[in-house]
């Protein structure tokens, strides 16, 4: 019976040596594609950025060139900036706000999964109990 024993013991450990060895490989293959997938993203960050520099660049050029036409368009259009900053700033609160009611109702929903779960385990318990009865 031992001797029966010792080689499927020695089999687990050459099974649970493979295991380690492709977990070793998949957590290595993990780190390369997480490192790729930061280049990448750190890349597409760097062309944005230089478009959003060049796009600033451009509306400096055209608020120069307007209120050199007409002084009191600049005026107005400062105004304009102004108000699509505050409803931008206005949308990211709110969408912060929603963000968090998600979070909360989410929350919420685990907690009656839980308590469903519960009350079928007690309405099987309550059933086996009857049909003993």
């Amino acid at each position: 019976m031992n001797r029966q024993i010792s080689p499927q013991i020695e089999q687990l450990r050459r099974d649970k040596d493979g295991l380690q060895q492709q977990l070793s490989s998949s957590q290595a293959t993990l780190q390369q594609l997480r490192e790729r997938d930061l280049r990448e993203a750190k890349s597409r960050l760097s062309v944005q950025s230089r478009e959003v520099q060049w796009l600033q660049c451009k509306v400096q050029a055209l608020e120069q060139e307007l209120s050199s036409r007409n002084p009191s368009a600049s005026g107005l259009y400062a105004q304009v900036e102004a108000a699509s900053r505050r409803r931008v700033e206005a949308a990211e609160t709110e969408i912060e706000q929603l963000e968090t009611l998600l979070s909360e109702a989410n929350a919420e929903q685990d907690e009656l999964r839980l308590e469903l779960a519960a009350a079928c385990r007690l309405i099987r318990e309550l059933t086996a109990r009857l049909s003993l009865a």
